[in-house]
């Protein structure tokens, strides 16, 4: 998710989210268990992303 930005980064997430849905799925998952779980993943990504990327504002040279 670090490499890629803007619409491939979103269709890169939905395909993602699509074979996750699809494995939940064939494990025997229920619907809602299947968006539970892709919920809470989705959260974790986007809190390790954000962590990330004020981690990189942290290292990042200051101007001025």
């Amino acid at each position: 998710m670090d490499a890629i930005h803007g619409e491939a980064a979103n269709a890169f997430w939905k395909a993602e989210m699509r074979s996750l849905a699809g494995l939940l799925k064939a494990a025997g998952a229920d619907d809602a268990e299947i968006s539970s779980q892709i919920f809470e993943f989705n959260a974790a990504v986007q809190e390790e992303l954000q962590s990330r990327s004020l981690a990189a504002l942290h290292l990042a040279p200051q101007a001025g």
